[in-house]
């Protein structure tokens, strides 16, 4: 730790003496008074006009370009606007609004050098915009050509190269999972102006979880008026699928709103069995199981701008889930007699409502921004389980239940762009309540109750300062604390814990644009991962007469340190070496009772080390054809510190590879093609050894009427390849699971869009701060 320490002081300090240069700032806004991303900022000499240096605004509008001359001109330009100059005799030259400018029948810009993929301080930023293959792509395919990320198609989910999980933006605002699905199937990528993939988060953002972020940002559009439109996408796979949509978009004034509907009905079919393998006996559980799932969501967005200074908005969404499982269940062996057939339905009902207040400040012409934001969320899941033993039809179990979860938090972000530095800083506050209850009924004779209230409350600060030294180097420093309180009580029993703890999360990113071709960044961060609020129930579930779960309220959270360093070449090959040091990991650990009973324990057991390499390579040799691929390889050393558990050190390698390859099949290319493949190979990630899966799909789209009509179509997962298989390694057993989610699918699709075509989308999300640990 004070090795790390010292070498990220001595980073900074030797950066310091780089040659003192003139620093020049602004901020640049579209007419709307928003700021404006990939604006050109050239600073000239005031003689001749000519460049002396240059850069592009960042997503805040913001830019920071550095000169040994002085005065010097600025001049501001953007496609669609007419282009600005100013004289600068000041460092800060203020903010700058950009007006409109007669629109060019057709435009080609260069972002970043020219480069579709640039290297930040801290993300990696894929120029959509600017991609000629990304035309009638949605959201999700875009992402399949995005460094360090792997898509299943199927699913919408995310993957991202030494992470555990993906968490999705929109403009800075984090979505919920049901959200981010939905979102990144049906956003296009005529309205997407890039994706950022930010594998370490700074610490403006929460600590929880070893994650990484995605954020999406729209592109800017200064028009006025009335949008929408229609699209039905039709999935046939095991079974029919539904994906209907409808956007309105208005825009007046001060005043916007977006109001949008997005049902799913999916239906399917899921095969998994479990198998406990011994000496002296292998247990087997099998299910088969039929899914039914109707989601019915609605969400609506207001903005108003009282001045071009100010932005206020409030944030709605709601949905209610109708879904149904019907399940046939085998478990047992010879050697043990309580295993038999079982029948199950499950029928449960979701229900969520979110609301979020918000207000964007600009507290000076410097560039000072206050970000002020208040969410509430609301989600109630309720159980009806019912089970019918096939072997006795006197024996049967009934489960029901809910799960009610409320949260309510606060955000305020300041950004001070001072000369010596960018100083970022924040306070924000989560409180949550999780309340649980469960009544299992048997046959009539027994009955078991339970509740059991959960508590939590999280209070952060952070600051950050960013700064270039020199031309090529530029830094970032971090650090959050985190106070949370924990409380959990058991009313049926009367019993109750309660902890608290404040850790400190420091993060480091350094960048050096070595010419205009090569950069190289260093990244590091610590981490947290909170329990699951499920994993610290210490009540019962049963899942089938000889399935249950029983949570852990004593689960402590794992920490993690994060390291990565990067390596970029002219934004078509990137590099990283990455590392991950996790301790305490939370480890779930299938037994099988004396009985013949299965659970598993969740148990702080293990400590991680995993490190290993990811290659992307971007290749576009003809007008009609490009090839995106990626490769990673990786290490994995997991050590259980728990002797009674009996789990041997667990030693090997493991790595996947994806490609996507984009081709246009006409002149006019309103016709396009894609073909995609992913592959895992066996790898060995946490105390588990993996099995490789994959996936071969195609996808093809045709626009019509000047892009308003879409019609698309795609197989997913040709070969039937996604089937997930692992194994356990224990001393008086092998755990294997094995799960075939019938994954392969034909869809098709149209897309309506009607009204103003240059209308502004007016996307905004919930900052969600509860790093995806909700029910």
């Amino acid at each position: 730790m004070e090795i790390r320490k010292l070498t990220l002081s001595l980073l900074w300090a030797s950066a310091s003496f780089a040659t003192a240069m003139a620093q020049y700032t602004g901020v640049i806004l579209d007419p709307e008074k928003q700021p404006l991303e990939y604006a050109n900022v050239a600073l000239l000499h005031p003689q001749d006009s000519t460049l002396i240096a240059g850069g592009m605004t960042d997503s805040d509008g913001s830019f920071c370009i550095s000169t040994k001359e002085s005065p010097i001109i600025v001049r501001v330009s953007y496609p669609g606007y007419n282009p600005l100059y100013k004289d600068a005799a000041e460092k800060n030259v203020g903010i700058i609004s950009m007006t409109e400018g007669a629109m060019l029948a057709e435009v080609t810009v260069t972002a970043n050098g020219g480069k579709l993929i640039s290297q930040k301080v801290d993300r990696l930023i894929y120029d959509v915009a600017n991609d000629p293959f990304a035309s009638n792509k949605t959201a999700i395919q875009l992402l399949e050509q995005t460094p360090r990320i792997m898509v299943n198609q199927k699913e919408a989910t995310l993957s991202m190269v030494g992470r555990e999980g993906v968490n999705v933006m929109i403009d800075g605002r984090i979505l919920s999972g049901e959200e981010s699905k939905s979102f990144l199937s049906n956003l296009r990528a005529e309205e997407i102006s890039s994706i950022e993939v930010i594998p370490i988060p700074p610490a403006k953002y929460n600590s929880e979880g070893n994650i990484g972020l995605v954020n999406i940002r729209l592109k800017p559009n200064p028009s006025i008026g009335f949008q929408g439109d229609l699209s039905l996408n039709y999935d046939q796979g095991y079974k029919d699928s539904w994906f209907p949509s409808a956007t309105l978009n208005w825009q007046k004034n001060k005043w916007s709103a977006r109001i949008g509907l997005t049902p799913r009905i999916m239906r399917g079919k899921q095969n998994s069995s479990e198998t406990f393998e011994a000496d002296t006996y292998q247990y087997e559980r099998t299910s088969e199981m039929e899914t039914d799932l109707r989601d019915y969501a609605a969400n609506a967005i207001f903005k108003y701008n009282p001045s071009s200074k100010v932005e206020l908005g409030t944030i709605l969404e709601g949905g209610v889930e109708n879904n149904r499982f019907d399940m046939n269940l085998f478990s047992g062996t010879a050697e043990i007699s309580n295993g038999g057939k079982t029948a199950q339905v499950s029928k449960p009902k979701n229900h969520r409502f979110n609301v979020s207040v918000f207000g964007d400040i600009n507290l000076d012409e410097s560039g000072k921004t206050l970000t002020l934001t208040y969410n509430s969320h609301f989600r109630k899941r309720e159980i009806n389980d019912s089970f019918l033993s096939m072997n006795n039809s006197d024996s049967n179990l009934a489960s029901t239940g809910m799960y009610y979860y409320r949260t309510n938090s606060f955000l305020a972000d300041i950004v001070l762009p001072y000369s010596f530095a960018r100083i970022e800083a924040g306070l924000s506050g989560q409180m949550v309540d999780n309340t649980t209850s469960l009544n299992s009924r048997w046959s009539e004779t027994k009955q078991s109750e339970s509740e059991y209230r959960y508590d939590e409350n999280i209070y952060s600060a952070y600051v950050s300062a960013s700064r270039p030294f020199g031309s090529a180097v530029y830094a970032k420093l971090g650090v959050r604390y985190e106070y949370t309180d924990v409380k959990g009580t058991s009313r049926s029993i009367k019993e109750s814990t309660h902890s608290n703890y404040g850790n400190f999360f420091p993060s480091a990113f350094v960048i050096w644009n070595v010419n205009n071709n090569n950069a190289i960044s260093l990244n590091y961060a610590y981490r947290i991962q909170r329990p699951y609020f499920e994993d610290l129930n210490p009540f019962v579930r049963y899942y089938d007469f000889n399935n249950f779960h029983q949570g852990n309220p004593d689960l402590r959270p794992s920490k993690s340190h994060n390291m990565e360093l990067n390596y970029s070449y002219k934004g078509s090959l990137n590099v990283t070496l990455w590392g991950n040091a996790i301790n305490d990991n939370i480890e779930y650990v299938p037994l099988l009772l004396d009985n013949g009973n299965q659970t598993q324990l969740s148990l702080n057991a293990s400590n991680i080390r995993k490190g290993g390499i990811s290659v992307s390579y971007y290749f576009a040799p003809l007008e009609w054809f490009s090839l995106s691929a990626q490769a990673s390889g990786f290490y994995n050393h997991s050590h259980c510190y728990i002797p009674e558990l009996n789990i041997k050190d667990l030693d090997g390698w493991g790595g996947n590879f994806n490609l996507y390859a984009n081709f246009f099949l006409n002149r006019s290319k309103s016709m396009r093609g894609g073909v995609s493949y992913w592959q895992t190979l066996p790898s060995y990630d946490g105390l588990q050894k993996m099995n490789g899966v994959g996936a071969l799909s195609i996808d093809y789209s045709y626009s019509l009427m000047n892009d308003r009509l879409v019609l698309s179509a795609g197989i997913n997962d040709i070969f039937n390849q996604n089937i997930s298989k692992s194994k356990r390694f224990y001393q008086d057993y092998t755990y294997k699971s094995v799960t075939n989610g019938f994954q392969r699918s034909f869809w098709i699709g149209v897309t309506w869009k009607f009204g103003k075509r240059t209308v502004s989308d007016v996307e905004g999300y919930a900052k969600d701060v509860l790093g995806g640990r909700g029910i």
